[in-house]
């Protein structure tokens, strides 16, 4: 029914991620799970940027390469807003290992590295939501999701 909402436990969520999406979870990407709060999330897994870029059909080379290679553990903080079926991601910051890199310069890595968003294109943070839901809102250990 278009309006309804559907509460999603921590819990459920992170079943579904390891379920239902094991198998859409990029390469080099390992153990994902988050933990949902009042307007933000948290992200945790294993990483491997080179796996990730070699996946893409690229080198793993660059900066990332030079930053992080091999198989590290990630812990990411982001915020996430939505509203009539598209979703905006605005990443504060994250961590590997023991570096800590701020939001806007994982954003602009992520453009120039991993993203096949052409220059001009709309952000690699702005997701179209599935056609059946509208929104996503999050609160402390659960996400309601939007019927449209």
């Amino acid at each position: 029914m278009p309006g309804e909402a559907v509460v999603f436990t921590e819990a459920e969520v992170n079943s579904l991620l390891k379920y239902e999406y094991e198998s859409e979870t990029p390469a080099g990407v390992r153990g994902l799970s988050v933990r949902i709060f009042q307007d933000h999330a948290s992200l945790h897994a294993y990483v491997d940027i080179g796996k990730m870029q070699q996946a893409a059909g690229r080198t793993a080379e660059g900066l990332w390469a030079l930053l992080f290679s091999g198989e590290k553990e990630l812990n990411a903080k982001f915020r996430l807003r939505s509203v009539d079926g598209r979703a905006f991601v605005e990443i504060e910051s994250v961590q590997f290992e023991d570096t800590i890199l701020p939001g806007a310069l994982i954003e602009w890595l992520i453009a120039a590295t991993i993203s096949d968003a052409n220059p001009g294109s709309r952000p690699a943070n702005r997701v179209s939501l599935p056609e059946k839901i509208r929104a996503v809102h999050l609160e402390p250990e659960r996400a309601i999701v939007v019927i449209n």
